[in-house]
């Protein structure tokens, strides 16, 4: 048996998500076991390195995300309909796209394979497609928690009446699909609780990935030159408003004016879109003027960024300040290839704990500046002595996130598909 992939992106530029279901789908590809992969947004470049798997899926006329209606009763009937359907206009084009797919996959006799569906943050529209395919084996891939309101706090939305509509679609799309993966058994539990924990019998965790031809590109990638006489902590990737940098920051300030042997030698780099709330905070503003604070206000392309993480002395991990986090940040796995050491600023209970192992010299809580302070002196000691390989990842963090782990899993997923479609068991709920 083999997979048809159906992903909402394949572009690593863009976002987490985009990142993570490109190197799935070099993965699968490589390895035999990917029959055609259909998206709606990708690079030129990827469909000339791919011509034999990638397939464009074309959205009906009126239906593109970017296109707004200048009529005012339109306008209107799309709010009303988003009300009343859980979805506004672009993602019903979507899903009917999606459902197009599918019915003409089938018809063309293609439909022994499994349907593995990769969507991200609100986009589960492949999911909603192939929940109503009938009997289509397929698995649905959860990257986040879905929709809004089931996020952990501080990004749990408040409960609408079309989240409501939403959820009762997240419900059907854990009972119809023939089997569920999630990037890390923390978020497995997280979105598999309660009533749901019945289809635990049908999850299986897939990691986040890094490749090692990913690391070999960013490495040849042109990326802010460093200064190796000088200390360089990094951190890549969206600041968002829920992100709160302020205890790195004091604790940064503190360790630049911890020793006379540093003056100029310690550097803070924010490589990413920093959010507007907290660009105007006077801590941010006074750091910037402080001397070691290093920004890069935009969006890096992957590679740029994998250059800047691997160019490093100490990359950052920073999380939301939230008494359990069941995300698993895409650029870990990343981070866990390139090797260096990681300071991860994270809650106590979090994927990221669970993946560095409880015993990381470089754990902080989110708020604990003196936690955050002490990982710096330790790692700062460790960078002048020449022994910062004391502080890096376990072999076990780099080889849970490794092809090899990935692809012994997908086996294991494949062979309870099998089982599934002969009717030894039945992943539907």
């Amino acid at each position: 048996m083999k997979c048809t992939m159906l992903a909402t992106g394949l572009d690593p530029d863009r976002s987490s998500a985009g990142i993570q279901n490109w190197k799935y789908f070099r993965v699968l590809a490589n390895a035999g076991l990917l029959d055609a992969a259909y998206v709606m947004e990708w690079r030129e470049d990827q469909k000339a390195q791919y011509p034999d798997f990638l397939r464009c899926v074309q959205l009906a006329p009126g239906m593109d995300r970017g296109e707004q209606s200048l009529n005012w009763i339109k306008r209107k009937a799309d709010a009303l309909r988003a009300v009343l359907t859980g979805y506004p206009k672009a993602l019903c084009g979507r899903i009917c796209a999606w459902e197009h797919v599918t019915s003409q996959y089938a018809r063309n006799g293609r439909g022994g394979n499994a349907f593995l569906a990769l969507g991200g943050g609100s986009n589960f529209t492949p999911h909603i497609a192939l929940s109503r395919s009938g009997k289509a084996l397929w698995i649905g891939h959860y990257h986040d928690p879905y929709p809004a309101h089931l996020y952990p706090l501080p990004y749990k939305a408040k409960r609408t009446f079309q989240l409501g509509i939403q959820e009762r679609v997240h419900e059907e799309i854990l009972r119809c699909a023939t089997a569920l993966t999630f990037p890390c058994r923390r978020l497995l539990q997280w979105v598999l609780k309660g009533k749901h924990e019945v289809y635990r019998s049908k999850a299986f965790v897939l990691p986040h990935l890094w490749l090692a031809e990913d690391l070999l590109a960013g490495m040849k990638e042109e990326s802010m030159p460093f200064d190796r006489s000088c200390f360089h902590v990094v951190h890549c990737g969206t600041l968002l408003r829920h992100r709160e940098p302020w205890a790195l920051l004091r604790a940064f300030a503190k360790f630049a004016e911890g020793g006379a042997d540093r003056g100029r030698k310690v550097y803070l780099w924010f490589a990413g879109n920093v959010h507007p709330a907290i660009a105007r905070e006077p801590l941010w503003q006074w750091s910037a003027t402080s001397g070691w604070l290093r920004v890069i206000d935009e969006r890096l392309p992957y590679l740029r960024a994998l250059s800047l993480s691997a160019k490093a002395d100490l990359n950052v991990v920073l999380e939301a300040d939230s008494p359990e986090s069941p995300f698993f940040p895409g650029k870990l796995a990343d981070l866990l290839g390139v090797g260096k050491p990681i300071l991860a600023i994270t809650p106590r209970y979090s994927a990221v704990r669970d993946i560095l192992g409880t015993s990381y010299p470089l754990l902080c809580l989110p708020n604990e500046e003196g936690q955050i302070l002490k990982a710096l002196e330790v790692t700062w000691e460790c960078w002048r002595g020449g022994i910062m390989e004391r502080l890096a990842p376990s072999p076990t963090a780099r080889e849970a996130t490794s092809v090899e782990t990935a692809l012994r899993e997908f086996a294991r997923l494949l062979e309870f598909l099998c089982s599934a479609e002969t009717g030894g068991s039945d992943g539907r709920g």
